[in-house]
Order: structure tokens, then C-alpha cells, then sequence
């Protein structure tokens, strides 16, 4: 089943352009944020971040 949160914490990521940056925009864990990016990717079967020297980048799927 789809989780609306884990959405949520993708967009963070995305806007943030990294985990740490989201984690303090939700004001939660960083793991917990990388966590849900995880699950978030597994239900969709495809990857959505690239982890990149500097921050976090959309794969073409993430930006789609």
C-alpha cells in the first residue's frame, strides 16, 4: 500500500537537496527521512535520488 508520508519526505529531499536539510524542515531523524525515501523507492520499483558530493540529486524519475 501506498504511504502519503514517505511522498512527503521525498519532496523534502528534493527541495532541500539533501536528508539532513529535510530532517530539519520535518523536524525529524535524519535516518528516519532516508528511511522513508527507501520504502518509497521500493514500492515504486525505480530510484528516485542520486547521492551526489554535493547533496542529493532527482533521478529522471524523481523529477517526473
Amino acid at each position: 500500500m501506498f504511504d502519503w508520508n514517505d511522498l512527503r519526505h521525498f519532496l523534502a529531499v528534493s527541495r532541500h537537496g539533501s536528508t539532513l536539510a529535510a530532517a530539519r524542515a520535518l523536524g525529524v531523524n535524519q535516518s528516519t527521512v532516508q528511511r522513508r525515501v527507501g520504502e518509497l523507492e521500493k514500492r515504486l520499483g525505480q530510484a528516485l535520488v542520486r547521492r551526489h558530493a554535493t547533496g542529493y540529486r532527482l533521478t529522471p524519475v524523481g523529477e517526473s
